[in-house]
């Protein structure tokens, strides 16, 4: 007689949202370091106007990232296109600051998170469950 096997643990096929905000909180605090990167890399003061672009991005970064914890599908793609430009604006501009340090550092930083961040948003069905009209 053949035993049968126990059941195997049913796995969540399609993510969940509360791992989800998680992430988004991490991607979030990510961001936020690579600000503050720019800000250490910049030579010029709180009155330059990089200083403003980096306040906006942060403040737009901000925006759409509530926007997906509130469940926009449409933020998820906005974002995700953000990183990318990012990403390809930072490896367009490595090559340009090879002479000062601390600005290469922020952009090799901002091309690695912006890069990650894009494909854990692509690829995670947490945040695929956090973005979907059906809900927990």
């Amino acid at each position: 007689m053949n035993p049968r096997r126990p059941p195997k643990p049913r796995q969540h096929r399609n993510g969940k949202a509360s791992r989800g905000r998680v992430g988004l909180v991490v991607v979030f605090g990510l961001l936020r370091i690579v600000d503050v990167f720019f800000l250490l890399a910049l030579p010029t003061g709180p009155s330059s106007l990089p200083f403003l672009a980096i306040i906006l991005a942060a403040m737009w970064t901000t925006a759409v990232l509530i926007a997906i914890w509130r469940r926009q599908q449409w933020a998820r793609i906005i974002m995700i296109g953000l990183f990318i430009l990012v990403a390809i604006a930072a490896m367009v501009l490595i090559p340009t600051s090879t002479a000062d340090t601390p600005l290469l550092t922020a952009y090799v930083i901002a091309a690695v998170v912006s890069a990650g961040s894009s494909a854990w948003l692509l690829r995670s069905r947490d945040v695929r469950r956090l973005t979907s009209r059906e809900r927990e």
